[in-house]
């Protein structure tokens, strides 16, 4: 038996979503629950993380609302605009929602954002390093 295990919240700004390692597990006759367990155990502790993130990342993406950065062109987030890919542009015009993974967090954790105008590459990676920052901030507490 294998699986993941994912949590994910969308706000008016963002879309954050965490996921657990595709865990092999083996059945063990002696615990036949274990694999359950973990899964629910992840999941709740994904879901308390999201908890304290998701005002963090809120007063960020308010802040930057409120006072755009010339560099981070956010709009409100949508999930029908297109995800932009390094490798091959969106057919439709801007705005492009833009992924961005290595937050910390539980397991493989990604923020995306919607731009009305697309950041430049040191632009993107000074966002990263800021968000980065955020997670961080609960990371330790």
């Amino acid at each position: 038996m294998s699986g993941s295990s994912k949590v994910e919240l969308t706000s008016v700004y963002f879309h954050l979503s965490s996921e657990s390692a595709c865990m092999n597990f083996a059945h063990n006759p002696a615990d036949p629950g274990f694999e359950g367990r973990w899964h629910r155990e992840w999941k709740e502790n994904g879901d308390a993380w999201l908890k304290r993130v998701t005002p963090i990342l809120e007063q960020r993406f308010g802040m930057l609302a409120a006072a755009p950065d010339p560099d981070w062109a956010i709009v409100k987030y949508d999930p029908r605009v297109p995800l932009w890919t390094p490798y091959r542009k969106p057919d439709s015009p801007p705005p492009w929602r833009v992924g961005f993974v290595g937050m910390g967090g539980p397991g493989m954790t990604q923020v995306t954002i919607a731009f009305s105008t697309m950041p430049s590459e040191e632009a993107k990676e000074r966002l990263k390093q800021e968000l980065i920052k955020d997670v961080a901030m609960i990371e330790g507490s």
